[in-house]
């Protein structure tokens, strides 16, 4: 289940942050709500080309760049123990005082935050969807209503 936080259109239409890092494909459902609020059209085309997004993994960089990022990193990733390390490098030789933002599930694993968190590098941390379990009650239904399946 996609989410619509309000302080991911604060963030990015504020650009405070100086990299963004993202732990699932799944967060693309918020950024392109988010990309879209008229408090971001201003600073759109500049995140869009230049802001540094980093993705876990090929599926999430392809969705990234699918949104219209264009300085993406991580697609030779696979998990946030490989990813981690590539963005605590990127900002300590960059990004000096600036915050990552960093996008993530609710049953996300802790391992980006505490690797963050050892390095000394300051996040914001925003949750953009909620793992649900089980079908949801619309997904019932309308399986109910295709005949023959009892």
């Amino acid at each position: 289940e996609f989410l619509r936080p309000a302080e991911l259109r604060a963030a990015l239409a504020q650009g405070g942050h100086g990299a963004m890092v993202v732990t699932s494909f799944r967060s693309c459902d918020s950024l392109r709500w988010a990309l879209a609020a008229e408090e971001v059209a201003a600073s759109r085309e500049q995140l869009l080309r230049d802001f540094p997004v980093f993705g876990v993994g090929p599926r999430t960089c392809g969705a990234l760049r699918k949104l219209g990022f264009r300085n993406v990193t991580g697609d030779d990733t696979g998990e946030a123990t490989q990813l981690g390390p590539m963005v605590i490098d990127f900002w300590r030789s960059h990004l000096q005082p600036r915050k990552l933002l960093l996008l993530r599930g609710d049953k996300a694993l802790e391992t980006l935050p505490l690797l963050f968190t050892q390095a000394a590098i300051p996040f914001d941390g925003i949750v953009t969807y909620n793992t649900l379990e089980g079908a949801s009650e619309e997904a019932i239904q309308q399986l109910r209503a295709i005949p023959g399946l009892g």
